[in-house]
């Protein structure tokens, strides 16, 4: 009876545990990518190549997108999830019993798996990871997986092999669930040839080794061979390609960074944007905690011990192959479901090593640590809410500009929602967020939308690809407020070039005009020399919209004579989406201005000025234009670098020479990026004075051919 009532004390606290943890994201709502396996199914959204920044996920097969039929809710979808993995976490810890067995003695090896499967359920990462339904293929044969290899070994320990046979079976489901399911034939080889029957001879247990692997391999990747046959590369299994493009673009060192990363997350289970130094110290403590009692019997019984944690250890490396091409860190968890298999040989493990005592730390170690989990995976769900009512609230903004402007307009959101504490609450998913209208097919698109921040969207207006849209019904929808403000949508209005009347002289402000806010890109201005002048004297416009129909930019003061002013009016959002200017003005108490000009592009730093190829880095000839001098001092070049297909910014830091500039990696990524399918990169050097720009040269480069532009900047337009 004391024995029963302990069970139930165990069981009951293990069920809040688990209701604890997993409660956060069971009530959150559907994040983008979400949306996208909802309507498209699982495989076609998880399917997808490594990105150049590593971000990805495993494959999902035909068993996951006809198991989305039961979601009709996101705590459905997410109870679904975490029933399979329940179901998966039992039959794995039955499965570590049963591997355990042989070697241990029956009660130990009991022990072992109920702390291992109760450990593989609180460990912190397992929430992320239920929350995501495109992780419903993984979690789905990560079930059938560990059906197939509880039964498996139950049928060969007990030479029944009715189940050896019903393991084959959960082998082949299992991969038709997802790629993952090829762990399966080296996992049950290995079990077969350490637990089957661990006393026959070597030469034996070898060759059953060896045929367990052919049979059970051969079931769980019935699926993948289907998809190779008809499809060729684009059939392989997602990790496979994803791995082989990894060789193939030398990035080797990379994905062992990310090998690093993602085993100490493994080994740190906490979110330090939630849980802080402190969740991170209570992980180290727990993990310290669980291996101690292994260590401790490494000593006592070397030879056993010694073979079971490097037993552990293979294994858990070797689950790094399924994940090679994917970045994952404590502070980015949207593609947390990728360590699913190195998490449950992680969890495993642990409750092994927790176990491997006989006093009274045998039932207590496993139950701290499983509180500790709890605590933990609470901590790393507790994003989801706050990301769900963020996408809530842009999907109704979204709702009215679709409304608005139409399903066939092209928009672009600017400045998505921010990462809740390594969450994505759009993903890449942001055009599926919106439900189809009738008539539109439910595996297309509702609208034709692409999330970007503010500087890459002027940055675009700059390129030539930006020139098609602006004739077309393109939106843009942007938040002038903080995070609490809604979004806006505004119609871009087509370029028609600028009006006359772009200069005029006398008085600050200007006559009446009729300039194309999207054909004006600079104002320059020139007045007496000797007026005070400060960085808040700015410049100012009206314009007839009225969403955009009032803006102000900050520009610089060049000292000389005359004095003269340099305004990036393309930095201001305001000033690109105004439309048709009426008036400019300048709010510094000026009394005259020898001369005012509207200028389709910045001046530039001097005519020539192109990149050169230095290993992996670029250089430039070291501009000096004279009407720069007064603010050199005070200023900084920059260079971008600019993937238009992508939508990729990126700014490298420049080291100042006496005759060149120096821009380190520059020339490395480029050839990343053209690897991986950019037609062009274009490419900006910039001087900075105060946080404003007030010289650019740029151009495109195809390969290792540099051009500039045919209307690229003199020194001193």
């Amino acid at each position: 009876m004391k024995l029963r009532s302990r069970s139930v004390f165990f069981a009951s606290g293990f069920v809040v545990l688990v209701v604890f943890a997993y409660w956060p994201v069971l009530r959150a709502g559907f994040l983008g990518e979400d949306f996208a396996v909802l309507r498209t199914g699982a495989s076609s959204v998880v399917r997808t190549p490594s990105s150049p920044s590593g971000s990805g996920a495993a494959g999902a097969g035909p068993l996951a997108s006809a198991s989305l039929w039961v979601t009709r809710s996101p705590f459905v979808a997410r109870a679904v999830n975490l029933g399979l993995f329940l179901f998966g976490a039992w039959a794995f810890g039955k499965a570590t019993r049963r591997t355990l067995l042989p070697w241990l003695g029956s009660h130990e090896a009991r022990l072992a798996g109920i702390a291992g499967s109760a450990l593989l359920v609180l460990h912190p990462l397992a929430p992320p990871i239920v929350a995501s339904l495109a992780a419903r293929g993984a979690l789905l044969a990560f079930a059938f997986g560990g059906a197939a290899a509880a039964v498996f070994l139950s049928g060969r320990q007990e030479r029944r092999s009715a189940r050896t046979v019903l393991a084959a079976l959960f082998c082949v489901a299992a991969g038709f669930a997802a790629d993952v399911a090829l762990a399966l034939g080296p996992l049950l080889a290995l079990l077969e040839f350490f637990s089957s029957h661990r006393y026959r001879p070597l030469r034996v247990r070898i060759r059953t080794a060896l045929t367990t692997l052919t049979v059970f391999g051969s079931a769980s990747a019935l699926d993948a061979l289907r998809r190779g046959s008809r499809s060729g590369r684009e059939g392989w299994p997602d990790f496979v390609a994803a791995t082989a493009d990894v060789f193939a673009e030398g990035r080797t060192t990379e994905a062992l960074g990310w090998g690093f990363e993602k085993l100490g997350l493994l080994v740190l289970p906490a979110n330090p944007m939630v849980a802080g130094a402190m969740g991170m110290s209570v992980a180290g403590a727990l993990f310290l905690i669980g291996m101690q009692p292994a260590f401790s019997a490494a000593r006592t019984a070397p030879r056993l011990w010694g073979w079971i944690l490097s037993l552990w250890m293979g294994l858990l490396l070797a689950s790094f192959a399924l994940h090679v091409p994917w970045s994952v860190g404590p502070t980015y968890l949207t593609y947390l479901r990728v360590l699913l298999p190195s998490m449950a040989v992680a969890a495993v493990g642990l409750g092994i090593a927790s176990t491997a005592v006989s006093d009274w730390r045998r039932p207590v170690l496993p139950t701290v640590i499983g509180i500790g989990f709890a605590l933990l995976g609470h901590a790393n769900a507790a994003p989801w809410p706050h990301a769900a009512r963020a996408l809530r609230a842009l999907r109704g903004d979204l709702e009215e500009a679709r409304e608005l402007h139409g399903n066939e307009a092209a928009y672009f959101l600017l400045d998505p929602p921010a990462s809740e504490a390594g969450i994505e609450p759009l993903g890449t998913s942001i055009s599926w967020v919106l439900p189809p209208t009738p008539g539109t097919a439910r595996d297309r698109p509702a609208i034709t939308i692409r999330s970007m921040d503010r500087s890459v969207f002027l940055a675009w207006l700059r390129e030539p690809e930006s020139f098609e849209l602006r004739s077309e019904n393109t939106v843009v929808l942007y938040r002038e407020g903080d995070e609490a403000s809604g979004w806006r949508s505004v119609e871009l209005v087509a370029a028609v070039g600028s009006a006359d009347g772009s200069t005029w002289s006398g008085e600050p402000s200007s006559p009446t005009l009729d300039i194309d806010a999207l054909a004006v890109s600079a104002l320059r201005v020139t007045v007496p020399s000797g007026i005070e002048l400060t960085e808040d004297d700015r410049v100012g416009w009206s314009a007839p919209r009225s969403t955009v129909s009032e803006g102000q930019q900050r520009g610089v003061w060049i000292p000389g004579e005359p004095t003269t002013g340099i305004f990036d009016l393309g930095a201001s959002l305001a000033w690109r989406l105004g439309g048709r200017i009426r008036s400019v003005r300048f709010e510094a108490d000026l009394v005259r201005i020898q001369r005012a000009e509207l200028l389709r592009e910045l001046p530039g730093l001097g005519q020539g000025l192109v990149p050169v190829v230095d290993g992996d880095g670029w250089t430039f000839e070291r501009p000096r234009p004279t009407w720069l001098e007064p603010v050199a001092a005070s200023g900084r070049f920059r260079v971008f670098l600019f993937d238009v297909g992508s939508l990729t910014r990126i700014q490298f830091r420049v080291r100042e020479e006496a005759n060149r500039l120096v821009v380190p990696d520059a020339a490395a990524w480029e050839r990343r990026i053209l690897r991986a399918g950019a037609r062009a990169v274009s490419w900006s050097l910039e001087f900075e004075v105060d946080g404003c720009i007030i010289a650019r040269n740029s151009g495109r480069r195809v390969g290792n051919e540099a051009t500039t532009p045919p209307e690229s900047p003199p020194e001193d337009r």
